[in-house]
């Protein structure tokens, strides 16, 4: 019975350590420019923006739900997309921000990478994003009439897709009578299933010293039954 109350702890550490080196992979949202372009007034405002984002997701089998980065008079563009604490990665499967400070450079620092792909992968290089939205994700007060009109005489901001300075949301006022692309960005993803990773040489070294306390406690009863 005691042999058993020995080995059967250094075995439980042994299993836990093991357990331990599984662990959840970050779930980073998906950020593309879409592939087709609209006058300032002619996607519908927030609501048509949204749906276009989400079309042109479900079109290259992207998964999730999608939201524009857009702001208008009354709504800015941070209230609307989702922080994620994981970063944001491009189509080409290459991280743009590693969280959502560093999207809206709060530190000061550049993107990782540029968001200039849509949803199927191809670069659109220096072509424009409309989003009336400073690079903090604050309306800057220039959305072609909350994203109603596209008159030549009304402007809206834009951003460069292939800059990954502020540049990327805040680049130029353009005529709203211009057809531009939109910046899609994923709501919460699900999170990615457990991935299992091989324990390192310190991991591997507990265990086998666990296995090592178990078998010198089985000997050493061993021992001191056939003593008696």
């Amino acid at each position: 019975m005691l042999k058993k109350l020995i080995g059967v702890p250094a075995l439980l550490i042994a299993i836990n350590v093991i357990l331990v080196t599984t662990h959840a992979m970050a779930a980073p949202s998906r950020v593309f420019v879409t592939s087709t372009t609209y006058q300032g007034g002619g996607f519908g405002g927030f609501s048509g923006a949204d749906t276009i984002c989400n079309q042109r997701a479900a079109a290259a089998s992207l998964g999730g739900t999608y939201t524009a980065w857009l702001s208008d008079s009354t709504t800015d563009a941070a209230d609307r997309v989702y922080h994620n604490s994981d970063g944001y990665i491009n189509t080409n499967n290459v991280m743009v921000a590693n969280n959502w400070a560093a999207l809206i450079n709060a530190d000061n620092v550049d993107l990782l990478a540029t968001i200039e792909y849509d949803e199927d992968g191809n670069s659109i290089s220096t072509e424009y994003a409309w989003t009336g939205t400073f690079e903090t994700g604050l309306v800057d007060g220039s959305h072609c009439l909350n994203w109603g009109s596209s008159d030549s005489g009304q402007d809206g901001t834009v951003g460069l897709a292939d800059d990954d300075g502020r540049y990327w949301s805040e680049y130029v006022e353009d005529g709203c009578n211009f057809s531009n692309h939109l910046y899609c960005f994923q709501n919460e993803p699900p999170p990615p299933p457990p991935a299992v990773s091989v324990p390192t040489m310190n991991e591997w070294g507990v265990v086998i010293l666990a296995l090592l306390i178990a078998g010198s406690a089985v000997w050493f009863l061993r021992r001191r039954k056939m003593a008696i």
